[in-house]
């Protein structure tokens, strides 16, 4: 009797090994990592400035940024920084060429983060208008 138990004590500490190593793969799923999508939504004459917004959509920070430019033939182009809970949103202005109205242009710019995990984001905006900053709470 005591060979039999003394050999199964090994077998019960593998399964043990393998059933703790099972349950803790599935506590850590992994969330799909945040992406972006920068695109121009407007580029006219500009009438009257519009502000800069930054707000929580589900998941996603939506951000619409008015850049302003010597003309309306201007696309917004730009690029998106994760560090942590830091986002960091630089857009700049890009002329598209051609002959083009003179006015003083106002070229809008929409960018979505998707994928986010729920918490607070310190988000950072950069354009050519300046330098805007908020908290972002994502549900």
């Amino acid at each position: 009797m005591k060979k039999v138990f003394q050999s199964t004590i090994p077998l019960i500490i593998v399964l043990s090994i393998v059933v703790l190593v099972v349950l803790l793969e599935k506590q850590t799923v992994k969330e799909p990592s945040p992406t972006f999508a920068i695109e121009t939504v407007s580029s006219t004459c500009m009438s009257e400035p519009h502000d800069l917004e930054i707000s929580a959509e589900g998941k996603s920070i939506v951000i619409t940024a008015p850049l302003f430019t010597p003309n309306p033939c201007y696309s917004v182009t730009g690029d998106v920084r994760f560090n942590g809970r830091n986002v960091d949103v630089d857009l700049t202005p890009v002329y598209r060429g051609g002959v083009c109205i003179q006015c003083l242009g106002e070229v809008t710019g929409k960018v979505v983060i998707q994928n986010l995990s729920a918490g607070s984001y310190n988000v950072k905006v950069t354009t050519t208008n300046g330098l805007a900053t908020t908290i972002v709470r994502i549900e």
